[in-house]
């Protein structure tokens, strides 16, 4: 998995998004895109200009961690004030591979459609060690994958609100 580390390298400088832009003439939009990973792909021309503009190497520019993740969602078991969620999760870091089942403790508020999805995470001992050592900025990738796992699955049953809200612990 591949990360541009623009935000940290700004952080670091000082600098925002209209510096750069004021500083090496691309768009704010193309930047922005970048410090919220929201980019698909980079031109060789805009990865040169952010290097000779922040004097970095690519290396310093983007990250690159050997991770891999998958979550499947296998069952749900309802419970009094919550559903419990067990989901097969698929993760390789560095050559070690884990697979494990993950539970997740699932709190709605269910009217007529879902406003707010709280989804709690526990994740094993093994798990715990196994991704403590990956940059913050690749977890959030993996978080998004959990969520947006839970969430195809309560669609399947429920109709959410257009502002719903989900939280990850």
């Amino acid at each position: 998995m591949i990360k541009c580390n623009l935000a940290v390298l700004m952080a670091e400088r000082g600098l925002k998004i209209a510096d750069i832009a004021s500083g090496t003439g691309m768009s704010r939009t193309t930047i922005s895109s970048l410090v919220n990973h929201n980019a698909k792909g980079i031109q060789y021309d805009t990865f040169n200009t952010l290097c000779e503009f922040l004097k970095v190497s690519p290396g310093e520019l983007f990250i690159y961690e050997p991770f891999k993740f998958s979550f499947e969602v296998k069952e749900v078991e309802e419970r009094e004030n919550d559903f419990l969620f067990k989901l097969e999760a698929d993760i390789t870091y560095k050559k070690q591979v884990l697979q494990e089942v993950m539970l997740a403790s699932v709190v709605m508020d269910e009217k007529d459609e879902l406003c707010y999805v709280g989804i709690e995470v526990n994740y094993s001992e093994e798990m715990t060690q196994l991704i403590a050592p990956i940059p913050r900025m690749f977890h959030k990738d993996m978080e998004e994958e959990i969520k947006e796992a839970i969430m195809e699955k309560l669609a399947q049953t429920y109709s959410f609100a257009e502002d719903i809200v989900v939280t990850l612990k």
